[in-house]
């Protein structure tokens, strides 16, 4: 059974733009935590999708994303407030019971 899809290195990207810093230890971590994020098909997130326990962010940059994103999806490109703030507006129905799949590109 699939676990969580919720990214906490996602969201450290958003409150802390700079995590991302390009230099051999941060590498490192950064390629570990990558190695723990589950993934799934796409096929097996449009049945999660479908089911309703399932929030979509789409982490693409705006113009990608107004071409190419998922309807029913949030754009969340990686911008701190701004990102929080689309959060806000978007009035998501957030429980603990909803998983979160992020994309990109």
């Amino acid at each position: 059974m699939v676990k969580i899809f919720f990214i906490p290195l996602f969201l450290m990207c958003l409150i802390f733009p700079n995590f991302l810093e390009a230099d051999s230890d941060k590498d490192k971590r950064m390629q570990y935590l990558l190695s723990k994020v589950p993934r799934i098909s796409a096929e097996m997130a449009l049945l999660m999708y479908k089911s309703g326990k399932v929030i979509i962010a789409d982490a693409m940059n705006k113009r990608t994303y107004k071409k190419y994103h998922i309807l029913g999806s949030i754009n969340l490109p990686g911008d701190g407030k701004k990102d929080l703030d689309r959060i806000s507006m978007a009035k998501l129905p957030i429980s603990k019971n909803k998983k979160i799949i992020v994309y990109c590109d």
